[in-house]
């Protein structure tokens, strides 16, 4: 087995503050700087564990309530909502004979709910905005090609 290294040996200086940190850190927390990326992958692989961890202590989830509540509250695209609002309802049917069913979490439906709709008004708006500079776009194309046209009253030149 090989021997760990020192607590010491583990630690960093901050580029933007000189704190020292640990040598896995992303960001600062003491200015938030991002830290140089040598050993990004090491450090990430390491940082989203962390993270999931962290959220869950704080918000008493579990890891996979946490990723659900993650595709609930993303924005502008419908399909993660739907997809967690699809887990979910196969988490709460998924039950051991003789086990109740679990009840279904309404606040998370809610809220998937209410960002589905947010963004399918927004991609409505943005659609509509979209069109009609498109048809901005293709009248000045067409009014620009009409210019180059030679006209009928000028003899066309030799």
């Amino acid at each position: 087995m090989e021997p760990t290294a020192p607590a010491e040996a583990r630690l960093i200086y901050c580029p933007g503050c000189s704190v020292r940190i640990q040598s896995d850190s992303i960001i600062c927390r003491s200015c938030g700087c991002v830290v140089p990326l040598e050993g990004l992958g090491r450090r990430l692989k390491n940082f989203f564990p962390q993270l999931l961890a962290t959220a869950a202590r704080r918000t008493n989830l579990q890891p996979a309530d946490l990723v659900l509540w993650f595709l609930v509250c993303v924005p502008l695209l419908i399909a993660p909502p739907i997809l967690a609002i699809g887990i979910a309802t196969f988490q709460t049917r998924r039950a051991a004979p003789g086990q109740r069913l679990a009840s279904f979490p309404v606040a998370l439906l809610c809220v998937a709910l209410f960002n589905i709709v947010l963004s399918v008004m927004f991609w409505i708006a943005t659609g509509q905005k979209l069109w009609a500079l498109l048809a901005i776009l293709q009248n000045s194309i067409a009014d620009y090609l009409n210019g180059l046209k030679p006209s009928g009253s000028r003899p066309p030149v030799v």
